[in-house]
């Protein structure tokens, strides 16, 4: 059954290809293409030589969209009422566009140190999932909606589809 799921998974990704790198980017095709909205999304990259195709690791990009600064730092989950924290190696900024400023960090999932993989199916499978942008003075407080739980399993399918091993995938609920 996770064969089927896995294929619908790979259907609903967006792709976009660099030329340069030889790699193919794969994300949920509802995941936000810029930075200017709020998201919370993974994603993971398929790279093409000449004797074999490679797969990058998952990859999580968190996105904070407003018209107030943060200047986070990190960011807290929590999950059905269980807490996660988070630290970024980087967070970058920008503003514009009105007024509104962007704040965002995109980084492997292997380089948070929490189990990212097994709070993802958490997340999936959450009947609310919050997030809080937390800086030393400023935090803002975003729900991760039904839509984006939907993107996260629709990438976890597709990269199981690639032929990438996923340790919780019979965790996911259908």
């Amino acid at each position: 059954p996770y064969m089927e799921l896995s294929k619908t998974g790979l259907r609903k990704m967006s792709q976009e290809k660099d030329d340069f790198e030889k790699t193919t980017w794969y994300q949920d095709s509802s995941s936000p293409k810029y930075i200017n909205s709020n998201g919370f999304y993974i994603y993971f990259g398929e790279k093409k030589d000449e004797l074999q195709n490679t797969l990058t690791s998952l990859r999580l990009k968190v996105q904070y969209h407003d018209n107030d600064w943060v200047f986070h730092k990190k960011f807290e989950l929590l999950i059905d009422g269980k807490s996660y924290s988070f630290t970024p190696k980087k967070v970058q900024r920008d503003n514009g566009n009105g007024g509104y400023v962007w704040e965002w960090s995109d980084q492997p999932i292997k380089d948070y140190p929490n189990n990212t993989q097994k709070i993802l199916v958490e997340i999936v499978n959450s009947k609310e999932t919050k997030i809080r942008f937390i800086g030393d003075k400023y935090h803002n407080t975003k729900t991760i909606s039904n839509q984006q739980k939907q993107a996260i399993k629709n990438v976890l399918y597709a990269y199981v589809a690639k032929g990438e091993y996923f340790e919780f995938m019979t965790a996911i609920s259908k």
